[in-house]
Formats: C-alpha cells, structure tokens, sequence
C-alpha cells in the first residue's frame, strides 16, 4: 500500500512446458550420478578389501596358470621372506624351494579346474625358513568365462607338525622302554653266578632295538681304569673288533670320567667342539660312531661302572630324551652285577660257615664226647668221700658238655635247613605215645623251673605220618621255649586233637605272652625275644619251623599280653 491505496503483487513469469528432451536430458544426469556415487563406493569398499586383504594374518596369493604371482597380501610376502614389490609377476616355485614341485603344481591344476575350494599341503624351503602349510585354493572366474587365477591361502602348520612328530618320537621312544624293560627283566633273574652272560643278554636286547653298539665296562675309580665286560654290535663287521676289545684294561676316557663325577648320562656327538674330545673320542669317531651315550652304573652312591650306548650304521641320532632310557639301562646293569657281587659274597659266607660247622659239628663233638667221659669216670673213681667233694663240680661239667652237644645239634639241623639238604625218615606213629614220651622226657626240666607239665587229648586222635624223633625235637623246643617265658607256679600244656586229614599238636603257656609286632619273627633264625631269655640261642624255633614244614606240615602261634602263648602245628596223618 503507497499513499493510502493499495498495490497488486506483480503476476508470476509463465513457466514453458517441459519437453520430452528435457525429461531425457535430466535422468542422464541423474544416472551418471548415480553411477559415479556407486564407483566412489567401490573404490572405497576396493581399498577397504585391499587393506583387509594386505593385514590378514593369513598369506594370501593370487596364482596364473603358470603359478605366476599376480596379487600376493603382505604376509604372503613374509612367508616366502621377501617384499611384495619384489615378487609381483615372479613364479612361485623360483622363490622357494618346494619339496615336491609337481604335487603344488597338481594340486593349481585341480583349483583351476574346480569350482570349489580345494585343499591341500605344500612344504617348502624359503629366505624366511622351511614350512609345512595347508593350502586352500579356489578359482577366479569372470562370470562364465574359463578360470583366469586362483586365490590361495597358506596355513602355516609347521608346528603342529613338528608337534606331531614329536609325540610320534615320544611314543617310539616309550613303546622302546617298555619293550626293552619287558625284555630284560627276566634277564635279571637267569643266573646270579655268570653275571657277564647276564650283561650280555640285556645287551643284546639293546642292540639294534636302542643302539648300534652297546659296551659295558667295569671301573676301579681309584686307579682310574676300567674293564670292558661287555662289547656288542649290530654290525657282523664291526662285532669282531668289539670282541677284540673285552677283557682290556685301560684308562677311563674323559666323557666317562663326566658321567662318573657327576653320576649323571653325558650325551656325545662326535663332529662338535667340546672339552670332552680325546684320543679315545677321536678313536670313536674314526670308527664310524656318530653319537653315544655314557651312563654312569651306580650301586649305593658309588660308581661300579659304565654303558655306552652309540649309534652308527643306522644314522639314527640321540637327543637330550634318550638320556633317562640311558640311565634305566645302566641301573638294570648295575644290579645284575651288583646280585651278582652280593651272591658271591653270600656264597663263600655259607660255605665258609659250612665248613666251620663241620669242624664243629665232628671234631669240637669229639672233644665234648671225650669231656664228658671223663668226667663219667672222674665221677665214679676214687673215695666215696672225694667223690662227693668234687661231685658238684662234675655235675656242672656233664650239664655244660650235654648243652654243647645240644647247641652244635642245633647249628648243624639250621644249617641243613637252610641249605635245603635237611631230611626226615617217615613213617606211622602213635600220636599219643609221642605227646606222653615229650611229657616224660621234659618233666624234669618243668620240675626244676615249678612249673606244671600236663597233656591233654581231644577226641579220637589219629596216628601221624612222620620222624618220630623229630617231632619229639619240636615239641622238647617248643616246650622249652615255653619254660622259659612262663613263672613259677605256672603251667605249660600239650594238647593232641585231629585236624583232618591229620593231626595237630599245640604247646600253651601262661607265661608273659608275645607282643603283637613280634609275632612275625617268632620263626626266623636267631631271633629272640625282648627281653632276651636266658640260656637262648634263637634256633629252636626255627628249627621246629623247618622239621614241620619238611613234614608238609604248617606252624602257628597265638599270644596276647599277660595271658600266654600257644605254638601250634600240624602233621600229616598216616595213611
């Protein structure tokens, strides 16, 4: 409005109608909008993938027909050990040294061929290392065009590999152990006079099993020498030098005073430097031995010897794993000659102590004999008045010579059942008539301690089948022994009852009884109880042991603390 009166809006321009060319030339534009937006978005999502692609973990290449690298990710670059500028175009196979070139190459042909993924292993030698992969490779097609490429990953499976072989060498090498210790156990036992032929067998089941060579040597630490015992080979050739070589005294090499000092396997390779190489090492490795082990044979803490364990022939190699294998050959070698020095020993103890009870048991007897005549006639020559003078004097001297004649019985019957040539003459006996002859014979003797001797009989006894002097024997050691552990105004009984098929004899007491963890002795030799009895040698229970058990009889006890004891044994019965 302009002086009071109101203006118009000026009318809008005519707009011209749009014509067909103008809708054409509009959507092209869009269009090629449109289409630049989407290349920008495909060169984006490109870079994208090509920088997921050069930082994936896994090596990726893109191989031609001639395995031809065209596209290759950074860490397909450091498997092979080179910059992926350097390698763009190059064939896989000049850049690596492949195991088996024509497996690689059948395994594109068929990745080429098929329109799934196909897998495979490859190992190679690179500037990066040797690997083992698992390859899996699928083809690049252009629509339905023939396959141009194939994009392939290398899965690095080198350790699991090596972690596969390793537990196939654990497993070979325990499967070894246990056949070698199920081989050579019973060896232990075969003979503990010859122990080299023992050593000679364990050998032999070393060899080739853990070893081309084994040697056993004995040493003297002292003189530093040693012995060789045992030599062998799984070479024929090289086993007639071996034998050559037993018998030999020489200083002991410098890796065997390693393993004697530290008591511990040493490990040897010849080829490589060390302080342990000498004349003898050299000596070793002239001889075509590759690699050995020394094993120091300990007994007790102290080194008796030494195995040695080498390879050769075989081209076999031994590792730090070997060593314990090592050590349980030389422990197993170690005892056999230790049983072997322990059974020595024992033997000459037994016959030497054989031989002092033959002197005993024949001319100390006939001196004994000749004491007691003596004194028989000593006893009855002269005044009835010097006789009665010296009489208690004889007496003591009679009981002395019939208590050694006793104790040498008993050394000699010990002996024989020791040794296994302890016999019994059997035959039918009147199993009450024995139990009344031991009560008459021992009467005296419970007498003289006040102590009763009473027996009893259960039952309708059958007669017994064995020496009847001998069965006498246990039951006088038995009754003996019990006197001995029983007090004044006690009692010490026999008692006879059937125990089908034959007969048991039991001896009670009411003495102090035996303690509990004493019990398991009661029958070894010497054994005696705590407190000691007097006038013990602690063989007349193992004697009565052995002449039931010669019988095919069996000996028992059963005691408890403050009541008394009772021995019991059986015997066959007659048939």
């Amino acid at each position: 409005m302009a002086n009071g009166a109101f203006v118009s809006a000026p009318a809008p321009a005519r707009q011209t109608p749009m014509t067909q060319d103008d809708f054409s030339k509009e959507k092209l534009i869009a269009e090629i909008a449109e289409r630049d937006r989407l290349l920008r978005e495909l060169e984006a999502s490109r870079n994208h993938y090509a920088d997921l692609y050069d930082s994936a973990p896994i090596p990726y290449f893109t191989l031609g027909h001639d395995a031809s690298i065209l596209e290759v990710n950074l860490a397909g670059a450091a498997l092979v050990g080179r910059e992926p500028s350097t390698i763009l175009g190059a064939p896989f196979g000049s850049l690596v040294h492949l195991d088996d070139s024509m497996a690689f190459s059948t395994h594109l042909c068929k990745a080429l061929a098929s329109a799934s993924p196909v897998s495979g292993e490859v190992s190679f030698t690179s500037d990066a290392g040797h690997v083992t992969c698992q390859v899996v490779s699928v083809s690049v097609r252009n629509g339905r065009e023939a396959p141009t490429a194939c994009r392939t990953a290398f899965i690095d499976v080198t350790q699991q590999k090596l972690a596969a072989v390793r537990l196939r060498q654990i497993e070979d090498r325990e499967r070894s152990r246990y056949e070698f210790l199920a081989n050579a156990a019973p060896l232990l036992t075969e003979s503990l006079e010859n122990y080299e032929g023992t050593l000679q067998a364990i050998a032999s089941v070393v060899v080739p099993a853990l070893a081309d060579v084994c040697a056993i040597d004995l040493v003297h630490e002292q003189e530093g020498t040693r012995k060789k015992v045992v030599a062998r080979g799984a070479d024929p050739s090289r086993q007639k030098i071996l034998d050559t070589l037993v018998g030999e005294v020489l200083p002991v090499p410098l890796d065997g005073r390693r393993a004697i000092e530290t008591k511990q396997p040493v490990r040897c390779e010849y080829g490589k430097d060390t302080e342990l190489r000498d004349a003898h090492w050299e000596k070793l490795g002239r001889s075509g031995l590759k690699c050995w082990i020394v094993a120091p044979m300990i007994v007790r803490g102290r080194v008796i010897g030494v195995l040695r364990l080498a390879m050769a022939e075989s081209a076999r190699m031994y590792t730090d794993d070997d060593l314990p294998l090592a050590a349980e050959v030389a422990r197993m070698a170690a005892l056999t000659v230790n049983q072997a020095t322990v059974y020595a020993a024992a033997h000459t103890a037994i016959e030497a102590r054989d031989n002092l009870l033959t002197f005993i048991a024949h001319d100390v007897r006939n001196y004994l004999s000749t004491i007691r005549m003596a004194g028989e006639l000593l006893s009855r020559a002269g005044p009835e008045g010097e006789r009665r003078k010296g009489r208690k004097q004889l007496e003591a001297i009679k009981r002395a010579a019939v208590r050694m004649e006793h104790l040498i019985e008993g050394l000699r019957d010990a002996s024989m059942i020791e040794t296994g040539q302890f016999a019994v003459q059997k035959e039918p006996q009147d199993t009450r008539a024995l139990a009344e002859e031991a009560v008459r014979s021992l009467e005296p003797q419970a007498e003289a301690a006040s102590v009763r001797l009473t027996m009893q009989v259960e039952g309708d006894v059958p007669r017994a089948y064995g020496d009847g002097g001998r069965i006498l024997q246990v039951l006088a050691n038995l009754v003996s022994n019990a006197l001995r552990f029983t007090p004044a105004g006690g009692e010490v009984r026999i008692t006879v009852k059937p125990a089908p098929p034959g007969v048991c004899f039991s001896v009670s007491d009411t003495g102090c009884g035996i303690p509990e963890e004493q019990l398991a002795h009661v029958f070894e030799r010497h054994w005696r109880a705590r407190p000691v009895a007097r006038g013990s040698t602690g063989l007349g229970l193992y004697i009565a042991k052995g002449i039931v058990e010669t019988h095919g009889g069996r000996i028992w006890v059963q005691s408890q603390l403050g009541v008394g004891s009772t021995f019991s044994f059986t015997l066959p019965g007659a048939p």
